[in-house]
Parts: structure tokens; sequence; C-alpha cells
């Protein structure tokens, strides 16, 4: 991508070699043999799209917890999620290794009077 640094965001990632040839920008990870790690740039609007559609899609899931929750009032509700190597925001399934994984823990906190 020709943008400024500032304008753009590098997503470490690890593939699994397909042919055992590395091309450029892959590196050979250290203590996981079978997997190579991929280093791509995303502009910040495209992260920024992506993390709104995130974030409005767990606010449509958590509309109705307030009744769910019956007496009980939720103050706050924290989540965990991922940032895959094609920069999109989502959940790991329960099956999904992330051994040295880093996320974004987004807690969100009802405003007063709501």
């Amino acid at each position: 991508m020709n943008q400024n640094a500032e304008d753009t965001i590098i997503i470490i990632d690890t593939i699994a070699p397909t042919d055992g040839k590395q091309a450029d920008r892959l590196i050979r990870s250290r203590g996981l043999k079978d997997t190579l790690v991929k280093t791509s740039e995303y502009s910040v609007s495209y992260i920024k799209e992506n993390m709104t559609n995130f974030i409005k899609s767990m606010q449509a899931i958590l509309s109705d917890s307030a009744e769910a929750a019956g007496e009980f009032q939720i103050d706050k509700v924290e989540i965990n999620a991922q940032v895959t190597g094609e920069g999109k925001i989502g959940f790991a399934g329960t099956g999904v290794n992330l051994q040295g994984a880093s996320g974004i823990k987004i807690t969100l906190k009802k405003g007063p009077g709501v």
C-alpha cells in the first residue's frame, strides 16, 4: 500500500507453509515449527469501519439483554475480540488455537439514564 505510516496498521498473523517456499515478508515463527509469520498492512479507515460494524452488531445483540436479566441490571459487558489477518474483527471460535494471540478487549457500559 502506498499510504503514510500514520494511515496504516500492521497485522501480524501466522499461516501454514504451502509449498515449503517462503514468499517475501514471511518469516519462520519462533517456537512454532509448522507455521510462518505474515505481516499485512491495512488502512486505519478499513479497520475503523470493521470495528464500527462489529460494535454495532454487538449493540444489536445486547439490546434486549436488559429484559433477559430480569430483576438484575447489566452494568457493563466485556467483549474479547480478535483481528484476523485480513483486518476483520470478530470472535474466535472455541476450536481455534490462539497460542500467543493478541486481541481487543472492548468494555461496554450503559450510559447515565439508560
